[in-house]
C-alpha cells in the first residue's frame, strides 16, 4: 500500500514538474496558452476564440461602414457630375479639374480600403486609420466641389 502511495506521489510530482516546464518553455517561445490545469486551460481557449470571434466581428464592421461611406460619396460625386455638365464652357472647365481631383482621391480611397481588408491584426489599426483619412479627404474635397458649384451659378 506504501508503495502504491509513493508511485501515486511520485508521479504527481513528475506530471506537475513537468507542467512547470512547459510553461516555463511556453513563456520562452512567447505562447500564451499553457495547460496546467484541462478545465483551466480549455477556458483560456475558449476566451482567446471569443477575443478572436469579437476582433473578427469588428473588422467586418468598420469595414462595411468604410464601403457604405464610400459608396454614398461616389454616388453623390456622380451627381455632382451630371450638375456639371449643366453648367457653361467657362464653370465647366474649372469644375473638371475638381472632379478630376474628386476621381484621384476616389481612387486613393477604394485602395485604402482594399489594404484594410487584407491586413494583419498588427496592421489593421494602422490601415484603418489611412483609410478613414482618404475617406475624410475626399469628403472635404467634395464639399469644395459643391461650393464651388454654388458660386458658379
Amino acid at each position: 500500500m506504501k508503495i502504491m502511495r509513493f508511485a501515486y506521489l511520485l508521479f504527481m510530482a513528475l506530471l506537475l514538474n513537468g507542467s512547470r516546464d512547459q510553461a516555463a518553455e511556453s513563456k520562452k517561445q512567447g505562447t500564451d496558452i499553457v495547460v496546467e490545469n484541462p478545465g483551466q486551460g480549455f477556458e483560456t481557449i475558449a476566451a482567446l476564440t471569443e477575443d478572436h470571434a469579437t476582433q473578427e466581428t469588428e473588422r467586418q464592421d468598420t469595414q462595411k461602414k468604410l464601403e457604405a461611406r464610400l459608396t454614398e460619396l461616389g454616388n453623390r460625386i456622380k451627381e455632382l457630375r451630371a450638375r456639371v455638365e449643366k453648367e457653361g464652357a467657362k464653370a465647366k472647365a474649372q469644375l473638371n479639374e475638381l472632379i478630376k481631383e474628386l476621381d484621384k482621391k476616389m481612387a486613393v480611397a477604394k485602395q485604402q480600403i482594399e489594404k484594410l481588408k487584407s491586413a494583419s491584426a498588427r496592421a489593421w489599426e494602422d490601415a484603418k486609420s489611412n483609410a478613414t483619412a482618404a475617406l475624410e479627404d475626399l469628403e472635404n474635397t467634395y464639399d469644395r466641389a459643391v461650393k464651388q458649384i454654388k458660386k458658379s451659378t
